[in-house]
């Protein structure tokens, strides 16, 4: 089926590989969820002499805005300079090494910033070089890994977002308040978990385009776009409430403190809720890959996902009770990884060897950073309407429809089972 050194040889791979995956989870995933949020909300009211969330609510949504525009172009950009790269070099490992020293340079100074404005320049920066580093780490599931064997590895790739939830947990405890040292502690844990891959990396080749033999076998270039552009509209769809969740959850949470059972801060809240969240999604990203190999089926496991994730959605938007809320979420984590985990294989196998396969995979990104985008203009629209918990409710409602859409839409796929 495969041409080339299909074969991964040394086991550096499936362990490296899932663990510098972690390493660019948690370069973002706490940031957007308790770091950036945490101190925006310090620089604000220590501007302004008050501490009241909805004073940094709109500068939150405006460079969280700013800063997924910069994303969507970064990701292409970095995917194309990605297959350029493997071209003349080989592999990857540089532009790897590259995005991990911007990072580094970036939380230092994400550290340092005491103004909006040098925070929002700094989030600029960071999208830039967390990009440069994620785009060649997410082709690698296309270059080196087997169709047959692409679920259960994107199931330990994916297991990396609730790995870097409960990071978050962690932070929550070692840090329950603003902190600066916070940033270093995510910087320096995140350095540790990409070291082995980029030395330890071997001499193994990536995977080449089917032979002519098999050529017969393929479906039309136009059915592989037209399924390339239901994957993409589908994860879109469900990446929407992935990233309302993400990026206001912390301000939700502080509307909640204290009423019907949520804990009294914001911070303890959100160290609870991502123990569950971790828990959820880390047994669904493992169990949802093993499955859609075993059973060589991947659109049955998304789609359930999808439905999941929408059913969750709509819990956590209209639930007054801790309790629910804390279990939707957790139901969330587990529909959310289950889809990401299996899709991310269907997306892998659709381009394998395509020698492009690092700009479309900048391209199918862009469901990632549009939902960052469009959340927070959403957002703001709706906050000159509704309150801010009103808001933030009509959000979510949405990101639960868009969740079913992606379940529904997915099944359309026609080249792969």
């Amino acid at each position: 089926m495969v041409s080339g050194d299909a074969s991964i040889g040394d086991r550096w791979f499936y362990w490296t590989y899932p663990l510098a995956s972690l390493a660019a989870h948690i370069a973002f995933i706490p940031f957007f969820a308790l770091l950036l949020p945490r101190k925006i909300e310090a620089i604000v009211a220590a501007s302004t002499g008050t501490g009241e969330v909805s004073n940094s609510l709109p500068v939150l949504s405006w460079i969280l805005l700013g800063g997924a525009v910069v994303a969507s172009v970064a990701h292409i950009a970095a995917g194309y300079l990605g297959d350029r790269w493997i071209e003349r070099f080989g592999n990857r490992r540089g532009l790897i090494a590259l995005g991990l020293g911007l990072l580094t340079l970036c939380y230092a100074w994400l550290a340092a910033a005491s103004t909006t404005a040098s925070m929002a320049a700094a989030v600029l920066a960071f999208q830039i070089a967390l990009n440069v580093m994620f785009a060649p780490l997410g082709a690698l599931l296309a270059d080196y890994v087997p169709d047959e064997s692409k679920g259960s590895i994107a199931g330990w790739i994916n297991a990396a977002l609730p790995l870097a939830t409960m990071f978050t947990a962690l932070l929550t405890i070692a840090y329950p308040d603003h902190s600066n040292a916070a940033f270093l502690a995510t910087l320096a844990v995140l350095l540790l978990c990409c070291a082995p891959l980029l030395v330890l990396w071997p001499n193994t080749k990536p995977l080449l385009a089917a032979t002519r033999e098999d050529e017969a076998e393929q479906m039309a270039a136009t059915t592989l776009r037209a399924d390339f552009a239901i994957a993409w509209v589908s994860r879109f769809c469900i990446q929407f409430g992935a990233a309302i969740m993400l990026g206001y959850l912390f301000a939700y949470l502080a509307l909640h403190s204290g009423q019907t059972g949520f804990p009294d801060s914001a911070s303890e809240a959100l160290g609870q809720l991502s123990v569950v969240a971790a828990g959820a999604g880390f047994l669904a990203a493992l169990f949802a890959g093993y499955v859609s190999d075993l059973a060589r089926r991947r659109l049955r496991p998304i789609a359930i996902g999808g439905l999941v994730a929408a059913l969750s959605l709509a819990a956590i938007a209209w639930s007054e009770s801790w309790l629910v809320f804390a279990i939707a979420y957790g139901a969330f984590h587990l529909g959310l990884m289950a889809f990401l985990t299996v899709d991310s294989a269907l997306v892998a196998t659709l381009l394998r060897g395509n020698r492009k396969r690092g700009t479309f995979l900048g391209v199918m990104n862009l469901t990632n950073t549009f939902p960052a985008v469009l959340g927070p203009v959403l957002t703001l629209a709706a906050l000159s309407e509704l309150s801010d918990a009103g808001a933030l409710k009509a959000i979510i409602s949405l990101a639960a429809i868009l969740a079913l859409i992606a379940s529904l839409l997915i099944v359309r796929v026609r080249s792969i089972r």
